[in-house]
């Protein structure tokens, strides 16, 4: 039944695609117009009433008290096939924008539902059951966190293109500023974990907070492409994540330079003369690689502070990982795009790239006695593997301004090689 409900579900993607046709080049058409009644207050009340998510900030309350446990009932199961095959025909009525935001207020910034369904499905990406479930790989090809995050990259992108065609691109960017407060809120505060799981010392919960952020959206593997206002929305929630980590222990002008870093970073990437598309990109890359650069030279500085407190030393070692992961990854679009840059913003890039990598090398000498402290050597695992992706980035970069200057000096005519060396070559 499984297979069966799975092939129907993939018919149903391509009538709302539009992808329909029948062998012999009839058309298909089918009488979708119930799709466009649907908004995305019934989409949270799926989320909470169908699939059981839990959509208010703090603890799930716990009503043990109030249970009779003389009468026993069978615990529902999770009939994990049909949660995919539902997420999938969300996702492909958000990629149409048929599921239609509540315009009951007009103020932009006040679209809680869809901040409030971005947020159940951020929280939902820490629970182990969730990732765990029975049946995960089976059906509908990807696995459900899989189909979770493309759902989520659905919904965020569905949502501004809509506010900003109702509004404009500014109530956009608030609503995104919105959204990321709101998943900040819902993933703090968590209590630790019980006695002899990882987090068992969390007593802060930082760790779910950085969980959250990583499971968001995965930068580190595959090369999928994603859109500029989903990467925007996971830098924003790492950022704020980042600033709440580091806020208690903050003795220092972190702020200060994070201020004088943005004000740096608007006079050298706001020019009259870019491209919007790469002003953007280029923008969202400086603000990650600056975030994660000020925040690790932080840790490293306060190291000797921060490291009694295993827990936060690795949620804020990731959120700092995940704001360098999301530069990187726009940095890679960049790339691909064949976008131009500025010579200074070249620079500049390498030269993030470039201190990051170095801090990084810094604090994994400070995370001693791996063995007995299973958290840093988490730290150190993570770090080597930040290090490494910015390691792999810089050496593209430098071979591609290599080959760019040899080919300036060839079309020059000025000869790459010294002179007698160029004769022996000949």
């Amino acid at each position: 039944m499984g297979h069966v409900s799975t092939a129907c579900c993939q018919n149903l993607v391509k009538m709302i695609l539009n992808e329909m046709d029948i062998d012999d080049g009839i058309s298909f058409s089918a009488d979708l117009t119930f799709v466009e009644r649907y908004s995305i207050s019934d989409l949270v009340s799926h989320l909470e009433n169908d699939c059981g998510l839990w959509l208010s900030n703090g603890p799930i309350p716990c009503d043990d008290e109030n249970i009779d446990h003389s009468i026993e009932k069978a615990s529902p199961s999770l009939d994990v096939c049909a949660m995919k095959n539902v997420f999938l025909l969300w996702k492909t009525a958000l990629d149409r924008d048929l599921i239609k935001l509540n315009t009951d207020n007009e103020d932009a910034t006040l679209f809680g539902g869809a901040a409030k369904a971005v947020t159940a499905l951020t929280r939902v990406s820490i629970d182990p059951a969730f990732n765990l479930a029975n049946e995960n790989t089976n059906n509908c090809i990807d696995t459900l966190p899989s189909l979770l995050q493309s759902l989520l990259s659905s919904l965020i992108n569905s949502t501004v293109r809509q506010i900003t065609k109702l509004h404009s691109e500014s109530d956009a960017k608030k609503w995104i500023e919105n959204a990321a407060d709101s998943m900040v809120q819902a993933c703090s505060d968590l209590s630790a974990g019980e006695e002899g799981d990882a987090d068992h010392d969390d007593d802060d919960g930082w760790l779910p907070l950085a969980c959250a952020a990583e499971r968001m959206i995965d930068f580190q593997y595959g090369d999928e492409e994603h859109c500029a206002d989903v990467i925007a929305l996971k830098l924003s929630f790492a950022m704020l994540a980042l600033d709440r980590c580091l806020a208690d222990d903050d003795t220092s002008d972190r702020e200060n330079q994070l201020k004088q870093a943005t004000t740096r970073l608007n006079e050298l990437v706001i020019k009259d003369d870019s491209n919007d598309t790469t002003k953007r990109m280029l923008q969202i890359a400086m603000q990650g690689l600056t975030h994660a650069e000020i925040c690790l030279r932080y840790i490293d500085t306060n190291s000797d502070a921060i490291m009694r407190d295993h827990p936060l030393l690795l949620a804020a070692v990731m959120l700092s990982g995940e704001c360098a992961f999301a530069g990187l990854h726009v940095s890679k679009q960049i790339e691909m795009c064949n976008l131009q840059l500025e010579a200074d913003e070249k620079v500049a890039l390498v030269e993030l790239m470039s201190i990051i990598e170095t801090t990084c090398n810094n604090i994994k000498k400070k995370c001693t006695s791996v063995i007995a402290y299973p958290h840093l050597r988490r730290v150190k695992e993570y770090l080597t593997r930040l290090g490494k992706t910015i390691g792999s980035m810089k050496g593209r970069a430098d071979k591609r301004r290599k080959i760019r200057t040899k080919a300036a000096l060839i079309v020059g005519g000025e000869r790459p090689y010294p002179a007698r060396r160029y004769a022996r070559r000949r």
